[in-house]
């Protein structure tokens, strides 16, 4: 308000001296034309020494306003003439005085005008004009006090239009604290550099204690929640220095945070002047009740998977919780280093829960793998507590399903049934019917077919693959109940691929000239004394060209077909350009392949690009089955008939113990 103030003082000052020199200016100019009058009328008069002639011509101005005395010197400085008060006479002729050149002299009262009288080139004297001016300094007082009062009227409105703006912004600062006081989000702005500014919702203090203004947002955090400070106040130098774009620096910074039993997510507004960043608005919810909601949801979802697999396949269960466990024990160990066998387990227990529909752990599990991609060598203490309490939880979940217990059941088909019934019926002897009724006390195989079956059409249809058929051929065969479970359990791998890297869309195959409807083929046989697991895909075929790139970028061998093979099953080699929810950490094939060698198979490949893939898992006949089981049924010829694809190969995968690193691979 005073620079206000000094301004409209300056401007009145500036207007009223402006107008005085105005008005001094014209009675200057009318004090130089009265002269040039006299000197025309008193001019003669002096020259032929009519003293009487010069004192009327000097009376005929008297009448003017302004008019204060006129007089007429000689040239030799004697009065000739007067016209004016007599009691001044002498004061007011000390003002005049003979020039040569017309000129003014200025008092206080009077402006008197001096001019030569000087006709031709005969100088006769001096003509003096002494004009009041009274009345320039009435005009201009009565102007000044003109403009003091607009001046003043001035002020008067403009600091009643302050006051109403400025109660304006008192009000919605006001009504701005009452709202930002009664939400249930904590809002706050802090300079570039993180430091605290006045304004913030009051229920801040009540999360984090009391509000200092100029400290640092981690410093105001940390106090109570000491893990966020570190990290906050390291990632906040990318925002301070401008290395990043902003909005890459903000995302980087932690968006959930916990205290107190409390859940907090923080969003982050960049506030911007030009492109320049100034301040930073934090908005801090607290969304403890959201996210227990969620979380009861998340639960309820996951019981009635769990209990869906419960009444469909309960031995598959089963299976899958013991083999679970058997990850989660490894995952708990602080004393392995093994970090490739980390990254398989982690791996393939995120895709198992995947296929149960256990989305918390699958949630954790890409979190922990994420932490690895990032650096990580190991596993977080935190990371392992929560793995454990999630594991807890679901383990929980069995039990109250009745899930928890060994299957204690037979599953016979009928095929095999009547099979024992026909060699009673033969008179078949003892040792043919013992064995016939001992092998019901093994696992089908079409059992774990079937159920990776299961797998690969819920996964179809969650990537919107409703082109998918899945075909079984399992021929009879049954195995002990563990002896391949490692096998068993990443094989779910080999599905993922499948439906994500291989079969193609409807549109795609029938642009390629293919059938609409892919085809994933799973199939187990005895042949050459040996038990032959498939998993076969009409799709894409393996992209040998861009994975012999992918390998030589991290080193590996490349020259030879079976080098490519190799690298296919290397950790960390994936022809995936992003990592989806499905595949691209070039995890899950070393993982089957590290599950196979461990149960003491080998792995053969056939793919051709745009006719398919074909992964042969082998294990010898006798170590599984034992020389007293009988070999299966040969297929019937329905089922040996069924065409195949046409595909290069066999490629043999190179031995690789669990666990170890894989040789350098290249493509």
């Amino acid at each position: 308000m005073a620079p206000l103030i000094v301004a409209v003082v300056c401007q009145a000052f500036y207007t009223v001296m402006a107008q005085r020199g105005a008005m001094l200016g014209g009675l200057e100019e009318k004090g130089r034309s009265l002269n040039e009058l006299m000197v025309d009328v008193v001019g003669p008069s002096l020259a032929l020494d009519d003293l009487h002639g010069v004192q009327e011509g000097l009376g005929y101005i008297q009448k003017d306003a302004d008019f204060a005395f006129a007089a007429t010197l000689t040239s030799a400085g004697q009065v000739a003439g007067y016209q004016g008060p007599a009691r001044e006479r002498d004061q007011l002729l000390n003002l005049v005085t003979v020039v040569s050149q017309p000129r003014f002299i200025a008092t206080h009262n009077l402006l008197v005008a001096l001019a030569p009288l000087a006709p031709g080139t005969t100088r006769l004297g001096t003509v003096a004009i002494g004009l009041k001016t009274m009345h320039v300094r009435a005009a201009v007082t009565r102007m000044a006090i003109r403009v003091v009062l607009i001046a003043f009227a001035g002020i008067l409105v403009a600091l009643a239009v302050v006051h109403l703006l400025a109660s304006a912004i008192v009000r919605r600062n006001q009504d701005l604290k009452l709202i930002m006081d009664n939400v249930a989000q904590g809002f706050l702005t802090v300079r570039q550099d993180g430091t605290l500014l006045p304004e913030h919702s009051a229920i801040l203090e009540t999360w984090f204690g009391a509000w200092r203004d100029g400290q640092h947002f981690w410093t105001y955090l940390g106090g109570a929640v000491p893990e966020a400070r570190e990290g906050i106040e390291s990632l906040w130098t990318n925002v301070t220095e401008n290395v990043l774009p902003v909005e890459v620096s903000l995302a980087q910074l932690p968006a959930r945070i916990t205290t107190g039993g409390k859940i907090f997510d923080i969003a982050y507004q960049p506030i911007l002047k030009g492109e320049n960043l100034t301040h930073v608005l934090i908005v801090i919810s607290d969304v403890t009740a959201r996210v227990e909601q969620e979380n009861a949801a998340v639960y309820q979802r996951e019981l009635l998977s769990l209990f869906q697999w419960r009444c469909r396949d309960r031995k598959g269960l089963l299976d899958f919780a013991s083999d679970a466990s058997r990850l989660v024990d490894r995952l708990m160990d602080p004393a392995s280093g093994d970090g490739v066998a980390l990254k398989r387990d982690l791996h393939t227990l995120k895709g198992n829960c995947s296929v149960f529909g256990l989305a918390s752990l699958v949630t954790l599990c890409q979190e922990m793998e994420c932490h690895l991609e990032d650096g990580g060598v190991s596993l977080r203490d935190v990371d392992r507590c929560r793995l454990r309490a999630a594991w807890d939880s679901v383990q929980q979940r069995l039990q109250q399903l009745g899930a928890s217990d060994t299957a204690d059941g037979l599953e016979i088909e009928q095929s095999e049934y009547q099979a024992i019934l026909n060699a009673i019926q033969a008179g078949a002897p003892y040792c043919e019917l013992d064995d016939l009724a001992r092998r019901w006390t093994l696992e089908p195989v079409k059992q774990r077919l079937t159920r990776l079956g299961e797998q690969a059409s819920a996964l179809a249809s969650r990537m919107k693959r409703d082109n998918l058929v899945v075909r079984i051929t399992a021929w009879g065969i049954r195995l002990p109940g563990q002896v391949l479970a490692p096998f068993w359990n990443t094989a779910t791998h080999l599905i993922r691929n499948a439906i994500d890297h291989g079969v193609e869309s409807s549109d795609e195959r029938i642009a390629a000239g293919k059938a609409a409807e892919g085809v994933i083929e799973l199939r187990s046989v005895i042949r050459d004394d040996q038990l032959v697991v498939e998993i076969e895909d009409d799709g894409r075929g393996i992209d040998w060209t861009k994975l012999a790139t992918r390998a030589q970028k991290m080193g590996l061998p490349s020259t030879t077909r079976d080098d490519l093979v190799n690298a296919l099953f290397s950790d960390g080699v994936s022809t995936r350009d992003q990592v989806t929810d499905y595949s691209g950490r070039g995890v899950g094939m070393s993982a089957v392949r590290a599950a196979c060698i461990e149960t003491g198979g080998s792995v053969r490949v056939w793919s051709r690009p745009g006719q398919g893939t074909r992964f042969e898992f082998c294990w010898p006949a006798a170590l599984l089955l034992g020389p007293a089981a009988s070999p299966p049924a040969p297929p019937s010829d329905t089922e040996a008939v069924r065409p195949r694809p046409v595909l290069d190969g066999p490629w043999e995968a190179a031995p690789q113990a669990r666990g170890a690193a894989l040789p350098a691979l290249s493509t």
